[in-house]
């Protein structure tokens, strides 16, 4: 009968199968008694120990595999301590190792994370790059958590699923590594812990082809900005100046095209580990022969946190607009970033997530490239703080002018938070918006007309603004206050108006009469010795003829009573009694 000889391809296991049929591969004769990770393979076919004699694979049959007789003891140590000793081949590879862990001890495959001196060793990685021997301590085992497990199925099936990972699957190293080994440029998406974690920056230019040992001598493996971008992360992690200075100056990086020199700075810089000194550096070759257009796709989300970062790229763009070149050549771009956005809206981002940290010269400096025009209505508050706070007054009240054109509601609130003064409502374009924040925030100031005047009267100079400015400018939305006719009427209402309180009544009063919005029945309640004030504003003849001819009337009517009670005669028409 027929002859064929089958080997394990992991543990090197030969048998012998006789039969007529044609025989399929399978798994591995030793997997259920030794857990081996193998399938069997056929290496020898009919008759071959008939028509060749006894050969090298019938020798074999019934020699000792490495299932029995191991080239390697692996040691696999629990974070409880226990240890697990496991027969491999140099050859194999850590998947094959978590295999035989399953097969042998239950301990599902997928579930294992493996690791040797605080570096995780990759399903993908082979035995033997790990130099192991018996003297060798052993290997860290820990269970996986249940999100890495489903995450990294789905990376190894596609990588770009990365993009939809929750913020803790992008901090795991397996995940990002496992991404990394599919497409080496998605560094640029990995999460800003693992970029500081020296061991994950090996491994990943260690994949590459970097050796720790040559690291200076041996820089053939770089090939684009994504290497440059992982090794000097890894210099920088490693605090190796060395290192970092060997890749700034090597050929690849000085004929990286201009948009991926931007990106590989800026990225690298905003990690926030990089010393000074090579973050200076790095910034110096945002100079380097860069074209405008190409600073600008730095504006994007990523680079706000930064602020030096971020006022240096937006100082860069602006002198590279007057730059003559030559330039960088411009090509692709092989990092993965954030959407591009607008000079303005980048630069408003910067200045309100860093408003706490500025100079007033620096700040002063930011506004330039800030749009005013173009400010969001729910950002207008903030800005108009951070404006103040750095004194600068007209650029706040500008802004809030257009807030309260867009929203006056808005208006109100900043108004009212900001504390600015009443003179600003002469940036809100609508009379109607303007009568209504200036109500709402009177209201909000002071519940009823004494407690209103008081105000006024502690803040003078603010009310004197105001009401100057209304009287000049004939402000009817100003003059038609509700609050502030309450406030002159109780003025009028005292008996005895002391001097402070007087002259908050004559500058209401000169205001109400400049825009025609004094009411005749309150203007006959006015003293006589407001009447020169009145009459030095324009249009005021009404008021002051009212005001005369009621005084007049007062004076006759005066005059017939004193005559009545001198010559005996009641004034209300009947005999004075005697």
């Amino acid at each position: 009968m027929p002859t064929s000889y089958w080997e394990c391809n992991r543990c090197g296991l030969v048998v012998e199968r006789p039969g007529w049929w044609i025989q399929t591969r399978g798994p591995c004769e030793h997997q259920a008694a030794h857990g081996c990770p193998g399938d069997m393979a056929e290496v020898s076919g009919w008759f071959a120990n008939a028509w060749n004699g006894p050969g090298s694979w019938e020798r074999r049959v019934g020699q000792a595999c490495n299932c029995v007789s191991p080239a390697l003891t692996l040691r696999v140590a629990s974070l409880a301590g226990g240890i697990l000793e496991l027969g491999v081949r140099n050859d194999w590879t850590i998947a094959q190792v978590k295999t035989k862990m399953e097969r042998l001890h239950g301990i599902a495959a997928d579930q294992v994370c493996l690791s040797f001196g605080g570096v995780i060793l990759q399903d993908f990685l082979c035995v033997e790059k790990l130099h192991f021997n018996d003297e060798s301590p052993p290997v860290s085992w820990v269970r996986r958590h249940p999100d890495v497990v489903e995450w990294l199925k789905r990376v190894n099936a596609n990588w770009q699923e990365i993009h939809h990972a929750p913020e803790n699957v992008r901090k795991s190293a397996e995940v990002i590594l496992a991404v990394l080994h599919q497409a080496h440029h998605a560094i640029s998406l990995v999460d800003t812990e693992l970029l500081r974690d020296v061991l994950f920056l090996q491994q990943a230019c260690e994949m590459r082809g970097f050796d720790k040992a040559n690291g200076l001598s041996q820089m053939k493996w770089l090939r684009d900005v994504a290497d440059i971008h992982t090794l000097l992360s890894y210099a920088i992690a490693r605090g190796d100046d060395d290192l970092f200075q060997a890749v700034i100056g090597c050929d690849v990086y000085r004929d990286l095209g201009a948009q991926d020199c931007v990106d590989v700075v800026l990225s690298v810089v905003s990690q926030g580990n990089t010393p000074e000194s090579a973050k200076l550096e790095l910034l110096k070759l945002l100079l380097d022969r860069i074209p405008a257009q190409c600073l600008r796709k730095g504006f994007n989300s990523k680079f706000v946190a930064d602020k030096e970062l971020a006022v240096a790229l937006l100082e860069s763009e602006r002198a590279a607009q007057s730059n003559q070149g030559p330039y960088r050549q411009v090509k692709g771009r092989l990092l993965i970033m954030p959407p591009e956005m607008q000079r303005h809206d980048f630069a408003l981002e910067v200045l309100l997530l860093h408003k706490d940290t500025f100079s007033n010269g620096s700040f002063g400096q930011l506004l330039r490239y800030v749009a005013e025009d173009e400010i969001p209505l729910d950002k207008s508050l903030s800005f108009v703080l951070a404006c103040l706070s750095y004194d600068q007054p007209a650029f706040a009240s500008r802004a809030f002018g257009r807030a309260a054109d867009g929203d006056v509601e808005l208006g109100v609130q900043i108004m009212l938070e900001a504390k600015l003064p009443l003179t600003s409502l002469k940036r809100v374009s609508s009379p109607n918006k303007t009568a209504h924040i200036l109500e709402d925030v009177l209201t909000a100031w002071a519940p009823d007309a004494a407690t209103l005047l008081s105000l006024i009267k502690q803040n003078d100079r603010e009310i004197l603004q105001l009401l100057e400015w209304t009287e000049s400018g004939k402000i009817s939305s100003i003059a038609t206050c509700h609050c502030l006719h309450a406030v002159l009427e109780l003025i009028l209402e005292q008996e005895e108006v002391p001097e402070g309180t007087a002259q908050v009544g004559r500058l209401l009063t000169r205001a109400f009469v400049a825009c025609s919005a004094l009411d005749l029945t309150v203007a006959e309640k006015l003293p006589l010795a407001w009447l020169e004030d009145v009459r030095r504003v324009e249009n005021s003849e009404k008021v002051v003829a009212r005001v005369s001819w009621r005084n007049w009337s007062a004076f006759q009517k005066s005059i017939c009573f004193s005559r009545c009670l001198c010559f005996g005669i009641s004034p209300f028409g009947h005999k004075r009694m005697a």
